[in-house]
């Protein structure tokens, strides 16, 4: 980010015995993830940065965890890091710094439910078996 600062106005506070503030606490768009929690309202959105993001409305009245990327949102479930919804990110990373609760990302949340895909088209629980399949009635 570009400072107001000049040159010459940083060899004027050192002279005066002004320090270097050191690295930045959470530096942002160096591809680091945050992580804020927040509750879901009844319309599916949750604010942040003064703004209403959409998130799900299925997800109504719950607590979520939300990872905040350089592009993507992820919303996860803060207990059990089970990825809920994933939508764009309309923060800047400015935005993004000032958010109330921001912390370090921890582990990217793991998938929801692993779905399998039949052949003929119908999805189900991965690792599961349809009994129709085994059992069906064999004509003569």
């Amino acid at each position: 980010m570009r400072s107001h600062v000049s040159v010459a106005d940083l060899a004027q506070l050192a002279a005066r015995g002004g320090r270097a503030a050191g690295p930045s606490p959470l530096p942002v768009g160096d591809g680091a993830a945050f992580e804020v929690d927040r509750t879901v309202n009844n319309h599916g959105l949750v604010g942040l940065g003064g703004r209403q993001v959409l998130a799900a409305e299925i997800l109504g009245g719950r607590r979520v965890s939300i990872r905040i990327d350089e592009a993507t949102l992820s919303f996860f479930d803060p207990s059990s890091r089970e990825l809920l919804r994933v939508r764009p990110t309309p923060l800047t990373s400015e935005e993004v710094q000032r958010l109330h609760g921001l912390r370090p990302a921890g582990p990217p949340p793991g998938p929801g439910w692993s779905r399998s895909v039949s052949s003929g088209g119908s999805a189900r629980p991965a690792r599961s078996w349809s009994a129709t399949r085994s059992y069906r009635r064999q004509y003569p």
